[in-house]
């Protein structure tokens, strides 16, 4: 039990000051059986999509016919500690499925949640992601990567957001890591996925978790 604590503490103290933590995914609930289903999926059956810049991504659609996902769905305990480590009340809004083979550019700098004009893009309050790295990473295979506190520094400019990283380039952390670890991060945070190289081959599920008003729907129909 202490030991748990301790865990959740030093998590929730990374995601409000960084933006990010990393756990194990034992935590969440994945285990050996959804790891291998996740990493068993066909690449015939992936998608390239042009914004993905190489990487694949398998389309909602097929994500919809796959077991796995629904079971993911139905995993309380990744509810419990997401809320636990966040502080807001949260459910599941949708999975996207990434195959990295081979080479691919890098990823512009982004946030999934921000404002422009006045205007705010993405869901209020901001989206928060789990991603789950089925394989391990290393430096070559593409890692996701984030500028470290970038949550709490956002002038709503997209020139800023591209000056941040050079600017804070030691608080550019990259996540290469072994089998199953997981990464909850803040929309709001700064990220992209490195650049590839020929022998690459990373595959990651990401999870979006919303506030309830978004998630509803979602799961009235599973």
């Amino acid at each position: 039990m202490k030991d748990l604590e301790k865990f959740l503490r030093a998590a929730q103290y990374s995601f409000f000051k960084e933006g990010w933590c990393e756990i194990n995914s034992e935590f969440l609930g994945i285990n050996n059986k959804t790891n291998r289903a996740l990493l068993n999926i066909k690449q015939q059956e992936y998608e390239n999509n042009e914004k993905n810049l190489g990487a694949l991504s398998l389309p909602q659609k097929r994500i919809k016919k796959y077991k796995v996902f629904n079971d993911i769905l139905k995993n309380h305990q990744i509810i419990n500690c997401i809320e636990n480590i966040t502080g807001r009340k949260l459910g599941i809004t949708c999975f996207m499925q990434m195959l990295t083979i081979g080479k691919t550019k890098s990823l512009d700098w982004h946030r999934d949640s921000y404002c422009r004009k006045q205007k705010f893009i993405g869901p209020i309050p901001p989206v928060v992601k789990i991603m789950i790295c089925n394989n391990p990473v290393k430096k070559t295979d593409g890692p996701f990567q984030v500028v470290s506190g970038s949550h709490t520094l956002d002038f709503n400019n997209k020139f800023f957001d591209k000056l941040l990283p050079l600017l804070k380039f030691k608080r550019i952390k990259s996540f290469t890591n072994d089998q199953r670890k997981c990464i909850i991060f803040d929309g709001r945070l700064l990220h992209r996925r490195l650049f590839s190289s020929k022998n690459a081959k990373r595959s990651v599920t990401i999870i979006s978790f919303e506030s309830p008003k978004n998630y509803i729907s979602i799961k009235n129909n599973s």
